[in-house]
């Protein structure tokens, strides 16, 4: 037996035969092209089909409830248009005399390398990503797609490295894990192997085609590869993951609560009607925030579009209470048919529920069909991005006026719908008194608060550790809200990516807070985590800052 090892990307064991995937590369020849204007020109018309390409594929996945996958082709769709890119694509044509597939090439290859370079993980990550979207651009500059080997059964899949495109083409074949010699935790094929729930193992620092339809087992809590595994080896390997997979059921049906008694909400954070599964097996309570921007990334969805889609929600939650977020897109999330000016900094301008209350068009349709699902089981509406009492009026007026709509029209709805405000901005946590007489429940969106708090963008590549939710002028302005909403009576939740930080959870529920939302496979261990706390008698004070 031999032992490899690497970087656990994603957990679970799985054994099988390894089948290795032979790279695919175009490597064209640095011959000079039959004219500057014609290459130049050959190379855009490419990069207009790509972009096609990717746009027909991201819709596809979200149309399976892909969200994950459609995420991909979004990412790649930016970068054969990233300046980083073409510039010296055009350059190589036209000043260097090359043809569009050599230069396609030759800047895939410097940009790619380049990012492997750097410290940042996610940077290393995206090199895959560059060259996959230039082999998309080769294959329609030379005319030649050449096909992958396919599994004939269940199969680890090993590569130097995964592209984006590659595992996508895999992942619905019956995969049972991957192992690449290259990648990392933050790549897509790590990625897409937590979304299907298999074991994936990245950087193993060997050539695995030498052990090509060997039998393997893959380890993907420890990030290890045995070849010809030993019958004891795989026995007990599968032992603790059947023990794993037992202790995480127990956990879903068991209350959570502290050691002291005090019951705690966990709620799941979800995306397309198909999360809802992952919610319920890790035992959710609810939906504490389903996300409605997938169904508007490729197109703008009519009514009965939204409605069917949160209908599945609720149908499937089954009377657990689903909170549905109105659509925050611009900034980081802008959807390619919306066409918004250009600004400077789209984090501080149209975004949000400033940018709903300007666009009617898509606030009032998306409102009917939140109603109107709202008569299938308990509903909550939030608005995104609120920094004002008089932004949130203006939300509940245009709530209550459809909702005048539907009784018209004899459309039934929950006229009872608690409609909430979410805290996000410094602004919102230092008016949340006023704003909680408005909010019939508040939900903390940590991600956007800690940037806007601390003043460093939350997508940050060069400065990511400043991205801390545990600062105490975060802790203070979370404070703050969990204080004005225990006076006014109204609940509130925390929703953002650090309500899964067992770091925080103590700190949290000493400031009060009794509802954390987060992704469903972060439930278990959350849970684990509050069985084990005792709680101060009253809540802690707000923090003072530093």
């Amino acid at each position: 037996m031999i032992t490899l090892t690497g970087t656990a990307a994603s957990n679970g064991i799985a054994a099988g035969r390894l089948l290795f995937q032979e790279k695919r590369l175009h490597t064209p020849s640095p011959r000079a092209g039959a004219s500057a204007e014609e290459e130049l020109a050959r190379f855009r018309s490419a990069c207009l089909d790509a972009d096609r390409e990717l746009e027909s594929l991201c819709f596809a996945a979200l149309e399976r409830d892909c969200r994950d996958e459609a995420d991909i082709f979004k990412v790649q769709r930016i970068l054969i248009l990233d300046p980083d890119f073409i510039t010296p694509v055009e350059q190589a044509i036209l000043e260097e005399g090359r043809d569009a597939a050599y230069a396609v090439h030759q800047a895939a290859e410097r940009l790619s390398d380049m990012l492997r370079r750097t410290s940042n993980d996610y940077m290393r990550a995206r090199a895959a990503d560059i060259k996959d979207a230039a082999e998309r651009l080769l294959a329609l500059l030379t005319g030649s797609r050449q096909a992958a080997s396919l599994p004939d059964g269940p199969s680890i899949i090993a590569a130097r490295e995964l592209t984006p495109s590659e595992t996508v083409g895999l992942m619905h074949l019956g995969i049972l894990g991957f192992a690449t010699q290259l990648g990392s935790s933050l790549s897509h094929a790590a990625i897409l192997a937590r979304t299907l729930g298999i074991p994936a193992v990245t950087e193993i620092r060997t050539d695995l085609f030498q052990y090509n339809g060997r039998r393997v087992l893959l380890d993907g809590y420890q990030g290890l590869l045995y070849i010809d595994p030993d019958p004891q080896t795989e026995e007990a390997s599968f032992r603790r993951e059947r023990e794993r997979t037992a202790h995480i059921h127990a956990l879903a049906s068991l209350p959570c609560s502290t050691r002291d008694g005090t019951p705690i909400t966990l709620l799941a954070n979800i995306s397309t009607p198909g999360d809802t599964e992952g919610a319920l097996s890790f035992g959710a309570a609810g939906i504490g925030l389903m996300r409605t921007e997938g169904l508007f990334w490729e197109r703008r969805p009519n009514e009965e579009a939204q409605f069917a889609a949160c209908r599945a929600v609720i149908d499937r939650m089954a009377g657990k209470p689903v909170t549905f977020r109105a659509l925050d897109i611009g900034a980081d999330k802008c959807a390619s048919w919306l066409r918004l000016p250009s600004e400077r900094n789209p984090a501080l301008g149209m975004r949000g529920v400033r940018l709903l209350l300007r666009h009617r068009e898509l606030l009032i349709p998306q409102l009917r069909a939140i109603l109107r699902a709202s008569a299938f089981g308990p509903v909550r509406l939030m608005a995104p991005m609120v920094s004002s009492v008089k932004e949130m009026e203006e939300f509940r007026r245009a709530v209550h006026q459809v909702m005048n709509e539907l009784s018209r029209a004899g459309i039934p709805f929950d006229p009872s719908l608690p409609v909430g405000s979410m805290i996000e901005t410094p602004a919102s946590a230092l008016i949340a008194g006023e704003l909680a007489k408005v909010s019939d429940f508040f939900s903390v969106g940590t991600n956007d608060l800690t940037q806007y708090t601390l003043a460093v963008d939350r997508q940050s590549e060069t400065l990511p550790e400043l991205i801390d939710t545990s600062h105490p002028a975060v802790l203070k302005l979370i404070g703050m809200a969990v204080q004005r909403a225990q006076q006014e009576g109204i609940p509130l939740c925390i929703c953002g990516e650090a309500a899964a930080d067992l770091r925080l959870c103590e700190a949290f529920l000493n400031l009060g807070v009794r509802s954390l939302s987060v992704a469903p496979q972060a439930i278990p261990a959350l849970k684990e985590k509050i069985r084990t706390l005792t709680l101060q008698e009253k809540p802690s004070p707000v923090p003072q800052g530093i």
